[in-house]
């Protein structure tokens, strides 16, 4: 594997501008709501497949679906983001089998 690419050809900078354009967007959205929107509930919709695989009661067979509080809903994904970024720096220092702060910043 080329050490500038990941898995899938994606070179390191193009993963970077990725990211940075993610965060510029999400940032974005979030300045752009209100504390009205924040404390709005929406329904989040599953298909049926993933909503069985993440429920631990009966497989379900009606409509599947979520209400969620908006500003919730921001602490959640940003929980489960932390989470991700966290394997993806343990596993990175694993692979380069380094103990130095592979994206520039402390950890």
């Amino acid at each position: 594997m080329d050490k500038n690419k990941g898995l899938h050809g994606i070179s390191r900078e193009k993963l970077i501008l990725l990211l940075r354009e993610t965060r510029k967007e999400s940032e974005n959205v979030v300045a752009a709501l209100s504390n009205d929107d924040l404390s709005r509930e929406v329904i989040i919709r599953y298909d049926r497949e993933d909503w069985n695989r993440t429920q631990p009661t009966n497989r379900c067979t009606e409509e599947t679906y979520d209400t969620r509080v908006i500003g919730r809903l921001l602490i959640q994904v940003s929980a489960h983001y932390g989470y991700h970024a966290g394997q993806i720096v343990v596993l990175a220092k694993m692979l380069q089998d380094t103990q130095e702060h592979v994206t520039g910043q402390y950890h």
